[in-house]
């Protein structure tokens, strides 16, 4: 069970980039913008967040369109695992874009939450499915978030439909 190659590019699309020069540059995932200081929103490519001052260091240069993608690559593979051993311990059979939106939804998550699966497992109701993905993952710190909320309404619309298709 991993990211086809479609989820991956509609990941890569959902979660923007920062481009200078032809290169993927480190920039604040909370602003947006590049940045030439260390702190715990520096990240580069794909969404890959930077941990430390050595990895700041190593990717200060910037980065290839090309590097960017295996970054992701390597970065999606936890998450891959999650969803894999929670979809199975579930018993929930996925199609491949369903599994996409939901390894694409865990990658976005704290620490991979994926209680989402619970509630699947109660209902088949899609309209009770959308309202719990919307309702418990669209807030940071306890705040509503319109860009989560964007982020959700894209994951539910692969699930649902199979479009690979960022819809706001």
């Amino acid at each position: 069970m991993k990211l086809t190659d479609k989820g991956l590019l509609f990941l890569a699309e959902l979660e923007g980039k920062v481009i200078d020069n032809k290169l993927h540059v480190i920039y604040s995932d909370k602003t947006g913008k590049p940045t030439n200081e260390f702190n715990q929103y520096s990240t580069i490519g794909y969404g890959h967040l930077l941990t430390n001052r050595e990895e700041f260091d190593f990717f200060s240069k910037g980065i290839t369109e090309k590097e960017a993608l295996n970054l992701l690559m390597l970065d999606v593979q936890q998450f891959e695992r999650i969803v894999k051993n929670r979809i199975k311990s579930r018993n929930i059979n996925c199609e491949p874009h369903q599994l996409d939106a939901l390894i694409i939804h865990c990658f976005n998550t704290p620490k991979g939450n994926l209680n989402l699966l619970n509630f699947m497992q109660t209902t088949k109701d899609e309209d009770l499915i959308k309202k719990c993905w919307l309702d418990n993952y669209s807030t940071q710190n306890g705040d509503f978030v319109e860009g989560l909320q964007n982020r959700r309404l894209n994951e539910i619309h692969l699930y649902f439909t199979g479009e690979y298709k960022k819809i706001c």
